[in-house]
Order: C-alpha cells, then structure tokens, then sequence
C-alpha cells in the first residue's frame, strides 16, 4: 500500500498509518486488520479525494527536489501544513477506522551541514542554521533518522561524555518540537526518538575509567529525565508506539526505575494499563536482556512486591546473542557487570538470591550449553576479568546463605562439564580455552578451585594467544598497560594462567588467593602477577 500511495504523492512522504478507533489496545493491530482495504481498487478509491490537494500542492510550490534551498523547503512544508490541515470537512479517507498521516519531509545527505554541525556537537550553530533558513527541522538522513533523533543522540552520549558542562542544553529537544520537528516520525526501525532516550545505555565505568566523561552520572541521568518529559508532555510521544520489531520504549528500557516508573505511570493520557493488556510479565522478560544496573528495579516495578512469579523465572529468553537463556543466565551475565559498581552488586546478589528461592535452577543449561559457573568462569573482556575471584567468591556466599551445599554444586558441575572445559557463550580470546578443576578439602564448604587457560593450537608471529578480539588496538590507542611486556610478546610456544580461586574456611572466614605465571617462548618461567 505504502508503494501506491508513494506514486500518486510523490511529493508528501507519507510515513504512518495510524488506528482511530481502541487506542487502548493499539499494541494489538492484528486484531483491528480487518478494516484494512482490501484491493487497490478500495486503495485508489480511497486517495481520490487527495488529488486536488495535490495538483494544488505542484501548483503553488514548484520547488526542485535537488535543491538546497531550505527556505524554499520550510516554505513547501508550511503550504503541505496548511493543505492537510484543512476545512475538517474534507473527506480524506472513506474509512472510518483508518487514517492516512501525511508529513512533510526533506532528505538531505548526511554530509549535510545540519548533520555535520550536529554530529560535531555544536548546538548553537545547529539553532542558527534552522532560524537563519539554511537547515530545517524536516531534514532526514537517507536512513529515515530525523534531526530530532540525531540532536537526542548527540544530546546523550556525546555531548555529556566529551563536552564540558555549560555546553549542555536540555531545552534543544522543545525547541526542535517548538518549530515543527515531529518527534512521532520514525527511522527505518519504526523507532521514534522516544526509543532512542529510553534505549541509551552508558558504560560508566568504562567511561570514569578512560576519563571521557566531563560530568557527574548523575548529570546525565538528569538530562535525560527531562528529556523523556519533553518528548512525552510536550511531544505527546506515545510510550507503547511499535516499531517493526514489535518493540516499544518500554521494552527496551535501561534507565533508572525512576524514569521507567514516569512512563508506566502515563496510562493516564495514553492508556498504558499493563494489568489490562497483559504487558507486565512480557516487559518484565524483555528487559531481562538489558544488562545494566538499573534492570533488577525495573523488573521488581513490573511485577510487584512478593515473590517472583514462577512463569517469570522459569521462561526461556533469547538475548542479543539468539541464544536461549533463563533469567538467572541474564543475571549472572548483569553481575560481571555490576561488580564493576559495588553500589549495584548487593542488589544484583539479592534479585539472584531471590530468583534461586523462587526455583530457578543453579545447573540449568543455558544454550550453548552452559551452566551459571560457566558465565562467571568464562573469559569476559579484560577489564572484567580483573575481580574474577572476588566475583566467585560473592557467588559462593551466595549459595552459602541460602544453604546450598557448596561441594554438592561442583560434583554436579563436574558432571555436566566434559573435561573440565569452561562453555564459552561469546569468545573474547582467540585460540585458547579454559579448564577447571574442584579440589575437596576437608572443612564442609572448603574447596579450591585451579582455573588454566591453554592454547588449542600453535599460532603465528603476528598473533598473540589469549589476546582479546579487537582490544589490543584499543588499549595502544588509550596508553594502557596489561599484563607488563608480556602483552606485546608474540609466538608464545604455551602460555597459560593458574588461579587459586578461592578457599572458604570453616563457613565463616573467606580467603582469597591469585597466582598467575606465563610460560614465555625462551622457556622461562615469569610471574606477572
């Protein structure tokens, strides 16, 4: 239909269909398809009563499509403006339950000045260029991003990680609306900029770590609070509006509960009843995938105080990875992360304390095939690596306070591992893989557990084994340092790494050890611990 409607307006983009009738159940279109025309007969029928207004339209506003001239363009948009907005009784479309939404676009390059200016951060001249006639709020990129969406971008990420403080100006976003910048048109995802705001995930750490960041976090989840609120209040950005994938704002939500709570809580003025239309539990399951510190209270907010309802824990999830993974999978993955903030760690601990109380499945294999101790024994990225013991050792208490017999959870693991070899569900490191082994001391919970790296085959001069994907360039770029000089050592004839993990004496006292050699190719053995 979209094809149709294109040749006959050639000159309107025509981007939205949107249903009048059960706003309250939009999410379920399915159901209302039926109103749909059914032939292009019904299609042509339908758009008859736009072709005065188009002949009207190439009349009054002869402009070419080459053309750089936005002025020329802001003049077009205001006559289309005026054309739709017409007499309201004007008969538009011969169906009652569905509405054609015309509006006006212009694409640009996105070597345009207008996207250079915003990409490079410089708000003000951003503002000139639209007052002053050169840019206009209906520019698009050639893959359907609007200046709206890239201004938000830019309005997140870069311009609170790499601009100083005084440059931030939250106001940009009602002023783009204020103008006539449509905060309802979509990308070629279906995503409006309200999922670009709802979606934006900062790695803080990594950020405070490289000194990216000019403010406070608490700056940027503050720009960010505002502007969800100027998209929603004086936008009017529905938070339940689908992109293709089936997704709205809320599903894949990474923000503070603070925030998620404000959009749920717009049932008000746009119907979001989770209760009545069954979103909890799905919002719940999908912002499971979400690995940020800020998941745990967002679902807690979905589902209510209590226990975790069993349909919840027990549901597969596929993640980013299309692979199948259970909640308890999803968080042992958060907690790498959260380890990093220790502010974050307890309530990481206590939602997988009471997911594991509410019957989650400590052995259960997640596809590929691989257990909890799999996750957190796995090679992650460097950074992640560094507090691997005291990781296992929060595990461990874990089990521990909820009485779980620490030796009777590896003589099971020992079972379901072929060899002793750790399931890698994302490989960061080439050419090598990763051991384990239980030695049972006598104390009831007191056990070593020895992990070795080794070298599945011999590599080339150019190739350091063990080196993670892509980050030996990132950290010469960064000046950073791993592992002294045996980083930049290159044909190591066997490299390996052996960590005393843990040893928990007595129930009580915890005790916690590393020693990492490397076998370096003139024989020698070196500690680089």
């Amino acid at each position: 239909m979209a094809e149709v409607i294109g040749v006959i307006a050639s000159s309107i983009t025509i981007s939205q269909l949107t249903i009048l009738n059960g706003i309250k159940t939009l999410h379920t279109f399915l159901s209302y398809a039926k109103d749909a025309p059914r032939t292009i007969a019904d299609i042509l029928q339908e758009l008859e009563p736009l072709r005065d207004m188009l002949i009207a339209l190439q009349v009054n506003f002869l402009s070419d499509e080459s053309s750089a001239s936005s002025i020329a363009t802001m003049r077009k948009c205001n006559g289309e403006r005026v054309l739709v907005n017409g007499p309201r009784s004007r008969p538009l479309y011969a169906y009652s339950s569905w509405q054609y939404t015309l509006r006006p676009t212009r694409k640009v390059p996105i070597e345009s000045p207008v996207f250079r200016t915003c990409w490079a951060r410089d708000l003000s001249e951003v503002r000139r260029l639209i007052s002053q006639g050169q840019a206009s709020v209906h520019d698009t990129s050639p893959n359907g991003r609007t200046l709206l969406q890239a201004m938000i971008f830019c309005l997140l990420i870069h311009n609170l990680q790499q601009i100083a403080a005084d440059r931030v100006d939250p106001d940009i976003c009602h002023w783009l609306i204020e103008n006539g910048a449509d905060d309802s048109a979509v990308n070629i995802d279906g995503e409006t900029a309200l999922f670009r705001v709802a979606s934006t995930k900062c790695d803080e750490e990594g950020n405070l770590m490289l000194g990216w960041r000019r403010t406070h976090p608490s700056d940027y989840h503050s720009c960010r609070y505002q502007t969800l609120r100027e998209l929603v209040e004086f936008g009017q950005s529905d938070p339940l509006a689908l992109s293709v994938h089936g997704y709205t704002p809320l599903h894949d939500f990474s923000g503070p509960v603070e925030q998620f709570r404000y959009l749920v809580k717009q049932q008000q003025v746009f119907d979001v009843d989770l209760e009545s239309c069954q979103l909890g539990l799905e919002l719940a399951q999908s912002i499971s995938i979400i690995k940020t510190q800020h998941t745990p209270d967002n679902i807690r907010l979905l589902l209510g105080d209590g226990p975790l309802p069993t349909s919840f824990i027990q549901k597969g999830i596929k993640d980013t990875s299309q692979f199948e993974s259970t909640v308890l999978g999803l968080s042992a993955e958060r907690l790498i992360g959260a380890f990093q903030l220790s502010e974050h760690l307890g309530n990481e601990l206590a939602f997988i304390s009471d997911l594991i109380q509410g019957g989650a499945d400590v052995h259960e294999l997640q596809n590929p095939a691989a257990t909890c101790l799999d996750i957190r024994l796995m090679t992650w990225l460097w950074r992640l690596e560094r507090n691997r013991e005291e990781l296992i050792l929060e595990w461990l208490k874990c089990l521990h306070i909820l009485k779980i017999d620490v030796k009777e959870f590896f003589r099971k693991e020992e079972e379901l591992h072929h060899e002793s070899k750790i399931v890698e569900i994302k490989t960061y490191r080439r050419d090598v893989e990763r051991h384990f082994s239980v030695i049972y001391g006598p104390g009831r919970d007191d056990v070593t557990v020895p992990v070795r790296d080794r070298v599945t085959k011999r590599c080339d001069e150019s190739v350091i084994p063990g080196a993670w994907d892509a980050e030996p360039g990132f950290v010469e770029t960064n000046g950073l340092v791993y592992f002294g000089g045996i980083w930049r050592t290159g044909g190591l004839d066997c490299f390996y790494i052996w960590i005393q993990h843990w040893r928990l004496q007595h129930g009580n006292s915890w005790v916690c050890g590393r020693l990492i050699y490397a076998m370096v190719e003139s024989g020698k053995l070196a500690c680089i611990c």
